[in-house]
């Protein structure tokens, strides 16, 4: 297309991870995205891509396909596809496949101005 802004599908850029792979699709190196970040990830039936987790910056985990046990905080609930979790800043969150068939999602994050997240820093470091 010529135009980084312009973002398509890419196979070369999944990343096959314990319990289902990453892509990454908005960030500072595909389109100098300084305060938001999306990838777009699947988990495998009855795994989880990693334990439940925090960090800086919110995060919606919008799910496209499947069905998962959704942890917010001390909760845990069935969320279906399609439907979105919100992660506010500092509160323990993740995705666990309850279903039978892959959950496939899209995270969204957003930063403060300056601060790198965990993720674009492992994605530097697998180049």
């Amino acid at each position: 297309m010529g135009n980084k802004n312009v973002i398509v599908w890419d196979e070369s850029r999944r990343v096959e991870e314990v319990g289902g792979w990453r892509m990454p699709f908005i960030n500072k190196d595909m389109c100098d995205a300084d305060e938001i970040f999306l990838h777009v990830a699947s988990i495998r039936p009855g795994e989880r891509r990693h334990a439940p987790h925090t960090h800086e910056g919110e995060e919606v985990l919008y799910l496209l396909e499947g069905q998962v046990s959704a942890t917010i905080g001390d909760e845990v609930h069935t969320l279906k596809a399609p439907g979105a979790l919100f992660c506010p800043e500092g509160v323990l969150h993740g995705f666990q496949n309850n279903g039978e068939s892959d959950a496939k999602y899209m995270a969204i994050r957003a930063l403060r101005p300056g601060v790198v997240p965990e993720s674009m820093q492992v994605d530097r470091d697998r180049r």
